[in-house]
């Protein structure tokens, strides 16, 4: 009789525990919050990678922006700041996650050592995950300098900390293209695809720049619109880039330019001592 009720208590126990794991699976483990910082050249570049800034935002991660120069050739600096607050406002991004370098736009390649400097500073109280910058793609000269500076970054951050890049504009087989990274083999294009939120944010925010409405347009007038809707905003890791060679060979948008044309003899007069000076050995 007593093994008997030895063996009832001993089911009855091994049922109570399979049915408690039923019940109460296991937790899943909540995702980790990473902090983000963006780096744009200029007020409006955000344009460029926003659905992901409210991606971001909206997963509950930390969002930080800093912009490099004060867009002052086109319209008042206080203006462009004005503008890109209201676009950081419109995705939740709080205003003290908000850095306005104040270089001169256009400057970018004459102030590295400085914009280095002052992102360094931001960057190292932050302690990012991720850096996100503009790629080396020959489009404008100062989104390109985002781009090394940003491998100078990640290099004096935590192991792990990531750089990615997305487009803005560029020449490619005589076309220009907006929005759409340069082809390499060697990393992978990811996406993020824009749900009715995400469009809605995007279509939101080309509102609030109006006094870069002109320019917008035509971005607009040459975006490949069947491709943003089908695969959304396209972001990659950065690539191991020589900064010292064109990111094609071809004419650079920059060096095409019907106004404020620059020649790649410029970046490489500036970019080869700025590298040498603050590359890790």
């Amino acid at each position: 009789m007593r093994i008997k009720l030895i063996l009832i208590t001993a089911i009855s126990l091994i049922f109570m525990s399979a049915a408690g794991r039923c019940d109460n699976p296991p937790a899943t483990p909540a995702k980790t919050k990473e902090k983000i910082l963006y780096i744009f050249a200029h007020q409006d570049d955000e344009l460029d990678i926003v659905a992901k800034m409210a991606l971001d935002m909206r997963e509950g991660n930390d969002v930080y922006a800093a912009w490099t120069t004060n867009g002052d050739l086109s319209a008042p600096a206080d203006v462009r700041e004005m503008e890109s607050r209201d676009c950081m406002k419109l995705i939740g991004v709080p205003q003290d996650h908000l850095y306005f370098l104040g270089y001169h736009d256009m400057g970018v390649l004459k102030n590295l050592d400085g914009i280095f400097s002052d992102l360094l500073k931001i960057a190292l109280e932050i302690k990012p995950n991720a850096i996100f910058t503009g790629a080396y793609e020959g489009g404008h000269i100062d989104h390109d300098a985002s781009s090394p500076i940003g491998m100078l970054l990640v290099e004096r951050l935590p192991a792990g900390t990531k750089h990615y890049e997305f487009s803005s504009y560029n020449l490619y087989k005589k076309k220009y293209r907006v929005g759409e990274l340069l082809p390499r083999d060697d990393v992978k294009t990811e996406y993020v695809p824009l749900d009715d939120s995400l469009l809605e944010i995007k279509l939101k925010s080309l509102k609030l720049y109006p006094s870069q409405a002109a320019l917008l347009n035509i971005l607009m007038a040459t975006t490949n619109k069947k491709t943003l809707k089908k695969m959304g905003e396209p972001y990659r890791i950065a690539p191991k880039y020589n900064y010292l060679k064109r990111p094609v060979d071809e004419p650079l948008g920059y060096e095409t330019m019907v106004k404020r044309t620059t020649p790649f003899s410029d970046w490489l007069a500036a970019i080869k001592p700025f590298l040498e000076k603050h590359a890790r050995q």
